[in-house]
């Protein structure tokens, strides 16, 4: 398992949920955390 997929399962153990969009940058699902839009594979908001 890659570093974004790590991030990604993490963030759903953390109460993260995932979003139908993807990142305009690489593709990934975008996760919502906190209220914040993140990207796990570029690790942004």
């Amino acid at each position: 398992m890659g570093r974004a997929e790590r991030r990604a399962a993490d963030w759903l153990k953390r109460g993260g949920r995932m979003l139908s969009s993807t990142c305009p940058n690489c593709g990934s699902p975008l996760f919502e955390i906190g209220g914040e839009v993140w990207c796990p594979r570029c690790n942004q908001p």
